[in-house]
């Protein structure tokens, strides 16, 4: 049988269908493609296609550096952020509501 030049290319063309469909997205900051999927970018309605900008890894490793070198304001968020969350608690418990736990 003689293989022409279209059987190699319809080879190739078929190989490569089998490959994820997903659509890809480039971070911002190391520039790497990664599929938009919640592994790889986390949800925001900001932005037209629904993730950040960023992958998790980069903006895991941007909110680090932001906390250690904003220490103060860090913790002053966290303190904030724990009081609220006790009195929100203290007030469903004096409405006579039934406290719900958070979904693991």
């Amino acid at each position: 049988m003689l293989v022409t030049s279209w059987d190699v290319f319809d080879s190739h063309r078929r190989a490569n269908d089998m490959t994820d469909h997903t659509p890809q997205k480039r971070c911002t900051q190391c520039g790497e493609s990664k599929s938009i999927t919640a592994e790889y970018y986390t949800r925001t309605k900001s932005t037209r296609d629904g993730f950040h900008t960023q992958c998790k890894v980069c903006k895991q490793a941007n909110n680090r550096a932001w906390r250690a070198a904003n220490t103060t304001r860090s913790m002053r968020a966290a303190v904030k952020h724990t009081l609220n969350a006790l009195r929100e608690e203290k007030r469903t418990v004096r409405s006579g509501a039934p406290l719900t736990e958070k979904a693991s």
